[in-house]
C-alpha cells in the first residue's frame, strides 16, 4: 500500500499528510505555496541493507503520543490494513501540536485547536488510542509492555516514541512554587494560572522555546527577561550578527535579555520572587520558566536491556538491536544523528511505524532548519551556520535595516544559511543544500544575490 504524500511548511516545519498541501498551515498560518514536498523515504529491496522484519506482525504497539508516535501508528496502518494497532499516550489529552503550546500561552489559540486529529480520526484509521497510560516496563521475552497502572499490552512489533523531558539544571530554589517548564499541555495551563500572580517573568534559556515563551508571555502583558549562558541567543541556530538584530528587536518589544550569564539561585520567601545571576545581579520575577534543553526518555528502553545511553540506538530502518522493537523521534538516534525538530520526528515515525508493519524503508539524513517568529520578526536558518576554521567554508553576509542574510558555501555548494527579516529565500536554500546543487566558483566579490541566482532563487 503506497504511503500518503507529506508536505513540510517552510515557515515553521509543520508536516502535513495528504495528496496536496493544506490551504493554510495549522501552526503558523502560512499559505499553501509555503509547503514543499517532504524528503522521500528511501525504499530498499528485501535483500538490501534494511531487511524486512520477519514473523508475525499482527499487533503493533506504539508507546508515545507525540508527533513521532502518531505518525508511526498512521504509517503502520497505511502499510498494513489489517494489523491491530494500539497507541499509548501518558497524557490525558488527545495528541496535540506541541509546536502550538507557545501560541496557546500567548492567547492565540484555544485548547480545542491543539489536537493533531480529533478522536474520530483514530477510529476511522482503526487505531486504538489509550490516554493517560504510562508505559513502565518492557518484557521482551514475552512480547508485552506493562503500564504504571498494572495493565499489560502484548505486541508483535513495538515502536518506542517516548519523547523527551525538559532538562532542569541544578539551581538552588528550582523547586519553588512559581517555577515551571514548558513541555506539555498541563505545563502551559499551570503557567497561565500563575500569570495572575506575577508581573515579571524570568526565562532561563535563550533557545527557540525560551524566546517564543517570553514572547507569548509578553503578549499576556508580563515583562520577561531571557537569561542565556551562551554568548548570544539562539546560539545553535544563528550567528552573532543575526543575534544582535534579534536582541535589539526583542528590546523594542519589552523583552530584556542577559547573555553570557549563569543563574545561581531562584530566591523567594516561599514562592519565586527573583532570580540571582552568577555575577550577583538580581532580576525580579514572580514567574520563572526553565527552558534549558531536553533529555530523551530512554529509561524504559534501558531497563529492557536495549542499547540506550542518551538516546536509543537504531539503524537506518529505525530498528533497535531487538528486531521486533523500533524507536523514533526525540528518543532515538538514527545512524549516529539526532535532530530534535518536528519534521524529523514525523519522518522517523513514518519509517519506524511503516517498517514495524512490514515495509522496508530507510531514514536518510535531513538538513537541520529552524524557523522563529516572535512579535514581528522572522528568522530562518538551515544547515551549517557557524562554521569552524576546519570547515574551510566561505561566509557571505549582507545586513540592512532590521534584516540580515548570510550564506555559507563549502566545496562549491551551499552548506548553510541564515535569514532575519526577509526569509523568502529560505526554502530554496534548504532545497539546494539537500540536493547538493552547485553554486560555482565563489570569489571575494560574491554577493548573496549572486549565490541565490546560481540556485535559481534570486
Amino acid at each position: 500500500m503506497p504511503l500518503d504524500k507529506r508536505w513540510i511548511c517552510s515557515e515553521c516545519g509543520y508536516v502535513h499528510t495528504g495528496p496536496e498541501p493544506p490551504d493554510f498551515c495549522p501552526i503558523c498560518g502560512a499559505s499553501a505555496e509555503h509547503f514543499t514536498p517532504a524528503p522521500e523515504i528511501e525504499t530498499v529491496p528485501a535483500s538490501g541493507s534494511a531487511p524486512r522484519a520477519e514473523g508475525r506482525r499482527g499487533r503493533i504497539l506504539v508507546v508515545g503520543g507525540g508527533a513521532a508516535g502518531v505518525e508511526a501508528a498512521y504509517a503502520a496502518r497505511e502499510v498494513d490494513a489489517d494489523a491491530e494497532i494500539v497507541l499509548l499516550s501518558r497524557e490525558a489529552e488527545l495528541p496535540y501540536f506541541r509546536l502550538n503550546l507557545t501560541r496557546y500561552l500567548a492567547g492565540e489559540g484555544k485548547a480545542a485547536d491543539l489536537p493533531i486529529h480529533p478522536r474520530a480520526w483514530y477510529a476511522e484509521k482503526k487505531i486504538e488510542i489509550i490516554l493517560g497510560c504510562e508505559a513502565a516496563e518492557i518484557d521482551r521475552a514475552a512480547g508485552r509492555v506493562r503500564a504504571a497502572d498494572g495493565r499489560t499490552f502484548p505486541y508483535d512489533r513495538l515502536v518506542l516514541a517516548c519523547g523527551a523531558e525538559p532538562f532542569v539544571p541544578p539551581i538552588a530554589g528550582v523547586d519553588r512554587p512559581g517555577v515551571f517548564r514548558v513541555r506539555e499541555r498541563r505545563d502551559a495551563d499551570a503557567i497561565l494560572a500563575w500569570t495572575t500572580r506575577a508581573e515579571r517573568v524570568a526565562v532561563i534559556g535563550g533557545g527557540i522555546l525560551g524566546i517564543e515563551t517570553a514572547a507569548a508571555l509578553r503578549r499576556r502583558g508580563l515583562a520577561p527577561t531571557v537569561i542565556e549562558t551562551g554568548d548570544w541567543l539562539l546560539r545553535r541556530q544563528i550567528d552573532a550578527d543575526a543575534a544582535r538584530i534579534l536582541t535589539g528587536h526583542l528590546r523594542t518589544t519589552g523583552i530584556a535579555t542577559r547573555t553570557g550569564r549563569t543563574v545561581a539561585e531562584i530566591d523567594g520567601d516561599v514562592a519565586a520572587r527573583s532570580v540571582v545571576l552568577g555575577d550577583g545581579e538580581r532580576i525580579e520575577a514572580g514567574l520563572v520558566i526553565i527552558s534549558a534543553g531536553i533529555r530523551a526518555n530512554t529509561d524504559l528502553a534501558a531497563r529492557a536491556g536495549l542499547a540506550a545511553g542518551r538516546f536509543i540506538e537504531t539503524d537506518a530502518a529505525l530498528r533497535t538491536q531487538d528486531p521486533a522493537i523500533f524507536a523514533a523521534g526525540d528518543v532515538a538516534i538514527a545512524d549516529g544523528r539526532t535532530y530534535g525538530i518536528w519534521p524529523a520526528a514525523v519522518l522517523e515515525g513514518r519509517v519506524a511505524g511503516g517498517n514495524a508493519a512490514g515495509a522496508n524503508m530507510l531514514f536518510g539524513p535531513l538538513s537541520m532548519n529552524n524557523t522563529v517568529k516572535v512579535i514581528g520578526i522572522s528568522i530562518f536558518s538551515v544547515g551549517l551556520v557557524n562554521p569552524a576554521s576546519e570547515d574551510r567554508a566561505i561566509e557571505i553576509r549582507e545586513a540592512g535595516e532590521g534584516t540580515y542574510r548570510k550564506l555559507v558555501v563549502r566545496d562549491g555548494k551551499l552548506a548553510g544559511g541564515v535569514f532575519v527579516g526577509d526569509t523568502a529565500a529560505g526554502g530554496a536554500v534548504k532545497e539546494a543544500i539537500e540536493g547538493g546543487k552547485s553554486v560555482g566558483e565563489i570569489g571575494r566579490g560574491a554577493t548573496v544575490d549572486r549565490v541565490l541566482a546560481a540556485i535559481g532563487a534570486a
